[in-house]
């Protein structure tokens, strides 16, 4: 009886001795009396992530006209002020039930030229206001309102004001109050000089709903929710059809934000985009809490390079996250950070993730900890030093139908560019997809373990270190493995290609488990599997026993090579 390595080595020589492989459109096709399945590779059948729907929104346009002789605002008659054309100035209290409007954005405006009120409106506690077409404008903030209020703007702008836009109970953590913002425009809010705040919305426990509207240049946040630890009243949150864009850096390091939410938030985003933002696009902090968060329609565009911490969609802490049609691009430090967090994703694009301005990351998704994900129908590309980085005991992850590619290298010592990261016991399933063109390893795991079905391996380039003759760790080593298994780690495999790299799959102190009937079949690899410090060879020999090897340069080495360590 021949052995394992006997059999592979008969099965190579049988299938390259006299035939090219089909693979590339410069190179010969395969003969007729050649089986058609020998060498060739199939393709994987791969349902991809449908784009984000655009917000539908009218933009607003701000006060044109003078504000040259300004009336006063007029007395409310019997519930309501109604403004006419021109400039109203004064600083508006509103007690009880009201309602403000006016004859468009554009013909009318309420100024406030007092820094010490609240708001160019001020709303009591327990009070109902209504505004519409006019604009806001002043030296303090656009909105206060009290504790158990409710105010609902349709048709309004704020627009050149200090420290926010809307501001939802100050600090109280008794709010209760419910804000609807409707066809409106929140925009170019002032910094506070004292603290160097700047904000869209702010609000603390309570309702807010924001509709076919637009918040943007800020150097805070774009909305801030905020709970508090311990506080019992939840933090209702709805977006739809909405923009929030430029946030820039900010004094502190935890500002630029599109979105903070911290506390017991229930987020809903639903057709909006957010983007130029200098921190994050969506921040969720938990402390003891069970936030939820729900995306669908979302495009996050932009982190603006700032020499600071940044992240695109971040989640820390036990929140449940369900993600729907979501486009996360040119993001930096990562473009979805989870730790504890559970996230359900269906239809996920992540492109051009960069380093952040401390390095070191770059990202597509990094997932740590007791984070707990499902994806179906993932794109992630052109990310730098890693696809996905997994680490972390109950750190576990599916992916069905992706595709991860074209990672690059870290561009400071120019190593990494991983497809897939896996290590210190976190684990991941990925059924039917792709990994190409990504640097030094499709897939690495350190004490970690993978599990792969129908996935394709290929085309795993070079270090880039090796290009530029910069190498730190292992100079002259290129790597260029489909798969490389450290300290540890196990791959259980059914159906896997593994085609057009340096080393097929790259085994160290690890154990490969074949599953069910499927097989592997490795395609023009220079060395097909490379196994050292292997504890038991026959568990290895049974899970490629049935296994095709076409056009490698060789069939199974024994080289030692460098052990990265963790990533």
């Amino acid at each position: 009886m021949y052995s394992f390595f006997t059999v592979v080595f008969l099965l190579f020589i049988s299938c390259t001795s006299e035939y090219e492989t089909a693979l590339g459109e410069d190179r010969k096709s395969i003969e007729e009396d050649v089986p058609a399945t020998e060498c060739r590779l199939p393709k994987i059948d791969i349902r991809h992530p449908e784009s984000p729907k655009e917000p539908e929104i009218k933009r607003k346009k701000m006060f044109s006209g003078s504000f040259d002789n300004c009336k006063n605002i007029p007395e409310a008659k019997e519930g309501k002020i109604v403004l006419g054309n021109g400039c109203f100035k004064g600083c508006l209290y509103v007690q009880g039930n009201l309602e403000v409007s006016g004859t468009g954005t554009e013909e009318t405006v309420m100024f406030c030229s007092c820094e010490e009120t609240p708001g160019v409106i001020e709303i009591a506690e327990n009070s109902n206001v209504i505004l519409k077409n006019f604009s806001i404008t002043g030296h303090t903030r656009g909105i206060f309102v009290g504790n158990k209020s409710s105010l609902e703007i349709e048709n309004v702008v704020i627009y050149d004001v200090v420290r926010g836009g809307i501001n939802v109970c100050g600090d109280s953590l008794d709010c209760g109050s419910e804000v609807t913002v409707k066809s409106s425009l929140i925009s170019n809010v002032g910094k506070y000089p004292s603290s160097g705040i700047s904000y869209g919305i702010s609000t603390g426990p309570g309702i807010l709903k924001i509709k076919e509207s637009e918040l943007s240049h800020f150097s805070s946040f774009g909305i801030l929710l905020w709970g508090g630890s311990g506080v019992s009243r939840m933090i209702q949150t709805e977006l739809k059809n909405t923009i929030i864009s430029e946030v820039s850096s900010g004094t502190k390091n935890y500002e630029g934000h599109g979105i903070y939410a911290e506390g017991m938030t229930d987020i809903s985003i639903d057709k909006s985009i957010i983007s130029n933002c200098s921190t994050s696009f969506l921040f969720v902090y938990a402390n003891g809490e069970n936030p939820h968060l729900k995306l669908t329609d979302l495009s996050a565009e932009n982190i603006i390079p700032v020499s600071k911490e940044q992240g695109g969609i971040v989640l820390e802490g036990k929140i449940n996250a369900a993600m729907e049609r979501v486009r996360i691009k040119n993001s930096r430090g990562s473009g979805i950070f989870s730790k504890n967090a559970v996230i359900k994703g269906k239809d996920i694009t992540i492109e051009s993730v960069f380093p952040d301005g401390l390095g070191e990351n770059g990202f597509g998704m990094m997932l740590f900890d007791e984070s707990t994900s499902f994806f179906d129908r993932i794109i992630v590309t052109n990310t730098g030093t890693a696809g996905v980085l997994m680490d972390g005991d109950n750190c576990t992850a599916e992916f069905e139908n992706f595709e991860i590619s074209n990672t690059r290298s870290d561009p400071e010592i120019f190593e990494f560019g991983v497809g897939v990261a896996v290590q210190d016991k976190a684990q991941i399933k990925l059924k039917t997809g792709v990994l190409g063109q990504n640097r030094e390893c499709g897939v690495m795991a350190v004490n970690g373990k993978i599990e792969l079905q129908n996935v394709m391996v290929s085309h795993t380039l070079q270090r880039e270190c090796i290009e530029k003759g910069m190498c730190i760790f292992a100079p002259g080593v290129p790597f260029g493995h489909g798969i490389s298994l450290y300290s540890g780690s196990e791959l259980v495999f059914e159906d896997i290609y593994i085609s057009n790299n340096n080393n097929g799959i790259n085994i160290e102190n690890s154990k490969v488990i074949k599953k069910s009937l499927g097989g592997a079949r490795f395609v023009e690899n220079i060395s097909a599997v490379n196994a050292w410090n292997i504890k038991d060879y026959s568990t290895l020999e049974n899970s490629f026993s049935s296994s095709e090897f076409c056009d490698n340069r060789s069939i199974f080495t024994t080289d030692l090579q460098p052990v990265r360590e963790k990533f």
